[in-house]
């Protein structure tokens, strides 16, 4: 019976070809797009290391400040994250906050040989916050980040791109200027993993200067990690009180 259905719809559609090959060939579009669009949305908002607990993760990422002539828009700086977000930590429904800034491009020289890498600053607690896949040594802690420590984690392309994929940990990075001691080499982080992703990760104590403690509008934002799914309404509404 199937067998008759599937002869008669092909004469069917022999017919004409034409329009055959072109409603065919809308539908076969049609479906990839949809397909592509999905496994894209899914790589973006799944939660995959070291975002793996995306579904229960809140961010503040930008602070508009607006007044009667103009308005500014940027990420939020420092001091804004201090004053309403750091108390955020008292609720029981928060279990941890994080303050991580925009990965930007800094510059290296290795044997007259220019290397741009994205870097972060975070500080101690965004280690214990994200789940990342170390292949070598580990992260650095909260007294390293207290104490301004000049040390840093890197990504496998970093270790390939500086030490020719030998063991990197102990060893000296120069970027920005500036010089680290590595305490641990993680997996790769696709760009797309806005919070997370970057060639190399420093204290923010680090920073040139501390200019950045007294900008309301800068370049940090805050990673705020819930007990449960359920409590995201709750963290929201003590943040918009």
């Amino acid at each position: 019976m199937i067998k008759n259905y599937l002869k008669i719809a092909l004469k069917v559609l022999s017919r004409r070809k034409f329009f055959t090959f072109i409603s065919l060939f809308g539908i076969g579009i049609t479906l990839m797009v949809l397909l592509v669009a999905t496994a894209l949305l899914d790589y973006v908002f799944a939660a995959r290391t070291p975002e793996v607990h995306a579904d229960r993760m809140l961010g503040v990422y930008r602070l508009t400040m607006k007044g009667p002539d103009n308005t500014m828009s940027s990420q939020a700086g420092w001091p804004f994250l201090e004053r309403t977000v750091r108390p955020l930590a008292k609720l029981p429904s928060v279990e941890r906050i994080a303050y991580v800034t925009e990965a930007r491009t800094a510059v290296s020289y290795l044997n007259g040989r220019k290397i741009q890498s994205m870097m972060r600053r975070v500080d101690g607690d965004f280690w214990r916050l994200l789940d990342f896949d170390f292949v070598e040594g580990g992260p650095y802690s909260g007294d390293d980040e207290a104490h301004g420590r000049f040390v840093a984690v890197i990504n496998e392309t970093t270790r390939e791109r500086f030490f020719g994929g030998r063991p990197a940990v102990g060893r000296t990075i120069e970027a920005d200027g500036q010089r680290f001691r590595v305490v641990g080499v993680v997996r790769d982080v696709p760009v797309l993993r806005y919070s997370s992703s970057a060639d190399l990760w420093v204290p923010v104590s680090t920073a040139k200067t501390n200019a950045y403690k007294e900008e309301w509008l800068g370049d940090f934002y805050a990673l705020i990690l819930a007990r449960s799914h359920a409590d995201l309404p709750q963290i929201k509404a003590e943040f918009q009180s």
